[in-house]
């Protein structure tokens, strides 16, 4: 997964607020994320110097997250 900055439609913030900027992780459509993929979903956006994380899967392994 590599997480852009051109991908993702921004707003303007309100006078005084902050931008923050999230990323949306997609699991597969059949399986189960593992933790190395968990940890790989968190790992790119944050030394892309994203916000936050939102991730979103069917199944995921019990230790995962």
């Amino acid at each position: 997964m590599k997480a852009t900055s051109s991908s993702i439609p921004r707003r303007l913030p309100r006078e005084g607020a902050s931008a923050r900027r999230r990323v949306l992780f997609i699991g597969a459509e059949f399986g189960t994320v593992s933790r190395s993929e968990a940890v790989g979903a968190a790992r790119e956006p944050a030394d892309a110097g994203f916000d936050a994380v939102i991730a979103c899967a069917f199944n995921y392994e019990a230790h995962a997250l």
